[in-house]
This record gives structure tokens, sequence and C-alpha cells, in this order.
């Protein structure tokens, strides 16, 4: 079951834009469920990590619910100046495009 909602892209310092998601254990993703981040031109894909998994793997911090916290320039570049990000969040992946 897919569960969709919005999040905020806020500008942060001079680390990059900020995308916030919390209360991700309601929605399959729990405190420590690892997973890798990539960017595409349009979307952020936050993808389920399993131990074949190659590359930086980061794990869903289990505060509020379960939280993933992305601050980076990479984002910046992602947002284009929006504001906003339409979320899709599934079993195996979440995935963030910018309105």
């Amino acid at each position: 079951m897919a569960h969709t909602l919005y999040t905020c892209i806020a500008p942060t310092n001079s680390k990059g834009h900020r995308v916030w998601l919390q209360d991700l254990g309601k929605k399959g993703w729990q405190g420590g469920t690892p997973f890798t981040v990539t960017y595409t031109p349009t979307l952020i894909i936050y993808t389920r990590a399993t131990q074949a998994t190659q590359g930086k793997v980061r794990t869903v911090t289990s505060t509020k619910g379960g939280i993933i916290d992305t601050t980076s320039q990479k984002v910046t570049r992602w947002a284009q100046g929006s504001t906003q990000a339409h979320v899709t969040i599934t079993e195996q992946t979440i995935i963030l495009e910018r309105v």
C-alpha cells in the first residue's frame, strides 16, 4: 500500500536545503531501516538497502517515529527553487518529487 503526503523543502545554512520526513515507522520504515539515496534531475529516491547493496548506506533515525533528514547542496540543486515536495512511500522506496 502506498502512502502519499507533502513535505517542505527548507533552506538552511551553507549546507544546502533540507528535506525532513518523520513518523515513517507508521508507514513501514522503522528506525534502523537501512537505505540508499539516489538523486535524479526531478526526484530524490530513498531505496531500502539489502546486504548486497553497495555504496553509502544510511539508516532511518529512531526518534519521532522514524525520521529521514537530508540536508545538502544536492537537495538545493534538485529543488530548483521549489518549497514543497510530493512524497510517495511504498515498502521498498520513498520518492520525493518537487512541486
